[in-house]
């Protein structure tokens, strides 16, 4: 029989044993070594990868941004929500009437089937609701009221009632043309105008898209006011008047990005804030897994956010501020860096990593659709200038002007774009100038 075998350390010597145990101490020690050592090296990556992204700080002073202190008789946002107060609604088949302020339907056509409401009626109803919003529409300044009773997000319900009252004042406009009331329709569509500059006072990348689209409305229907043939030229020189106004008093693009980043920068500074946008990112289905497997929080942790986003956010913002405010064609090249657009600098300063940080995705603006639709207002308006001077030259000349040069006089002192004096009329379709673009658009739908 085979003897049955005793523990192995049996008749060992010491120096036997200290031998056996060497290689299991080895282990021990490397794995502790493991141990103590990942999370450092993780730290030292964290660490590190911070300290590639230079912060400069604030691109710019904040102090720019500043809300002025203004009184309620001064503030066009007030005024406005006091016209909606004496609004009349058009009762609609169904639970939404028209009328002006949130929630409220957009009126039919004015060529309305049978059986539906009078529109010219509910016009006349609201008389004195849209003499108080044409008042509002001289002033300066507009301002969210801070104690505003409007609900969690008001400046989304002024926008709303802006919109409503936009569409109301163009129906009106269109009723006096119909009627021949040259001038009253004027003053429809160049308050219209001047409460487009107040939806962008708003101070959000929504409310200036939504200004764009107000402006839009106004500019196509002065545009066909402009070329009838009942309008006289002492009403397009108020016209011209006040759109050269308006040119000068328009808000300049970094206005909004300015007001952007201080709100993406509240909103970076809240870490409870941080998790609902990108949850809300994720539901919306834009996820695309830059915060799996570990979840938010611990993504997060890992790339040292939201201090990497504050930084590169910095970055892009101060490259972005250097050059929108531009003309079109002194901008620098504008590239992409991954979803983000950047304008080219010199080699001397080498684009930020933007792609790095999967927060700023997350809270990055929709810059470029908004420099796109900004320039294309601005193309809008800048030939809605020359058709309003070339209609009042024809009524004053009896004939088109033979070059822009013709224009220019005390009402239009320099033509728009950097137009030279010797370039064709914008009247001849065929010889437009290019920097002009495409004749006036017809205005698109806005969030």
């Amino acid at each position: 029989m085979t003897e049955p075998h005793g523990d192995p350390s049996e008749g060992q010597t010491p120096q036997t044993a200290a031998v056996v145990e060497r290689p299991a101490r080895r282990r021990r020690l490397v794995l502790l070594s493991v141990v103590v050592a990942l999370p450092l090296l993780v730290l030292a990556w964290r660490e590190v990868g911070l300290w590639t992204i230079p912060d400069g700080g604030d691109p710019f002073d904040l102090a720019d941004v500043k809300a002025p202190d203004l009184a309620d008789e001064d503030n066009a946002i007030v005024l406005y929500w006091l016209a909606s107060d004496h609004s009349r609604p058009l009762a609609m088949p169904g639970p939404a009437p028209i009328g002006m302020g949130p929630g409220a339907a957009r009126p039919p056509a004015p060529n309305r089937p049978r059986g539906a409401p009078n529109i010219d009626q509910w016009l006349q109803d609201n008389q004195k609701a849209l003499a108080m919003w044409l008042a509002a529409t001289e002033c300066a300044d507009a301002l969210e009221p801070p104690l505003a009773d409007t609900g969690p997000e008001p400046e989304q319900e002024t926008l709303q009632l802006l919109r409503d009252f936009a569409r109301t004042a163009r129906l009106e406009a269109e009723r006096l043309q119909r009627e021949g009331d040259m001038p009253g329709a004027s003053r429809m569509l160049l308050g219209l105008m001047r409460s487009s500059r107040h939806a962008a006072l708003e101070r959000t990348l929504g409310a200036r898209l939504v200004a764009v689209g107000m402006h839009a409305s106004a500019a196509v229907a002065l545009d066909t006011w402009a070329k009838d043939s009942r309008t006289q030229a002492p009403e397009l020189r108020a016209a011209l008047i006040a759109a050269v106004r308006f040119q000068k008093d328009r808000l300049p693009t970094s206005f909004t990005f300015k007001h952007e980043y201080q709100r993406t920068m509240k909103l970076l500074a809240d870490p409870a804030r941080v998790v609902e946008a990108i949850e809300e990112r994720a539901a919306r289905g834009d996820d695309e897994g830059e915060f799996r497997p570990f979840g938010p929080q611990v993504s997060l942790w890992l790339k040292h956010e939201p201090e990497r986003a504050r930084r590169l956010y910095r970055l892009w913002m101060a490259n972005w501020l250097a050059a929108c405010d531009l003309p079109p064609g002194q901008r620098p090249s504008l590239i992409k860096s991954g979803p983000f657009p950047l304008f080219q600098e010199g080699p001397e300063r080498p684009q930020p990593a933007l792609s790095s940080s999967a927060l700023l995705r997350v809270v990055f603006p929709p810059a470029a659709r908004l420099l796109t639709e900004i320039d294309r207002e601005t193309r809008r308006h800048e030939t809605l200038i020359l058709t309003l001077a070339e209609e009042l030259y024809q009524r004053e000349h009896g004939t088109a002007p033979a070059r822009l040069g013709d224009l220019l006089g005390p009402d239009l002192q320099a033509l728009p774009g950097g137009l030279s004096p010797d370039d064709p009329p914008s009247s001849a379709t065929s010889n437009r100038p290019a920097r002009l673009g495409p004749p006036i658009d017809e205005p698109e739908e806005k969030p």
